[in-house]
């Protein structure tokens, strides 16, 4: 992901500026994570629903004793509803179902209306877009059905890691919506 402006840089700004309570879906390689730990929020909860990336996380936990960093086990359809509206929201779940996969190519309605209730009224949503350069109309439309505002902005001079297997170009469309 060498690029001076990596796109996860922008998302974790944008939830991390609301200094509150963050809530990343979604572990991975632990970057938007240290990310997000560099800046003075009051709580960043994440949810990994993989044993090896959840062990990672714990891990990572360990490395930043100070901050008030909580790890919850599952799928995000599983667990959201037991933890309450957060400042901003930064989701990168990685599919893991062949249901979740079609979902993603049909539309991401089911991800914003999940993610709208879980959002403070002024707070922000961040996800993963996998778009290099637009974002198609049904998926403005359906932001704006869950959303009151929408900004949108392309990151350039990506460089994905040759054995990443989940994006290709070198620039990327940075969605971020309010409540």
């Amino acid at each position: 992901w060498s690029s001076d402006v990596c796109s996860s840089d922008l998302m974790a700004d944008e939830v991390a500026a609301t200094r509150g309570n963050v809530l990343e879906i979604g572990f991975g390689m632990g970057i938007s994570a240290t990310m997000i730990s560099e800046h003075s929020v009051a709580s960043h909860t994440i949810i990994e629903g993989n044993d090896e990336v959840f062990e990672k996380a714990e891990n990572w936990r360990r490395d930043h004793p100070h901050q008030d960093i909580r790890l919850v086990k599952g799928m995000w359809q599983d667990v959201l509803s037991g933890l309450g509206k957060f400042d901003g929201i930064f989701c990168d779940p990685y599919p893991t179902t062949e249901e979740e996969m079609a979902a993603i190519r049909t539309g991401l309605t089911y991800l914003f209306a999940g993610m709208e209730g879980h959002v403070v009224a002024g707070g922000v949503f961040t996800y993963f877009t996998s778009e290099p350069n637009s974002l198609s109309r049904p998926e403005q439309r359906s932001l704006f059905e869950f959303f009151s505002s929408v900004r949108i902005r392309q990151v350039r001079g990506l460089q994905p890691p040759p054995d990443c297997n989940y994006y290709f170009a070198n620039s990327m469309i940075v969605v971020v919506a309010t409540k």
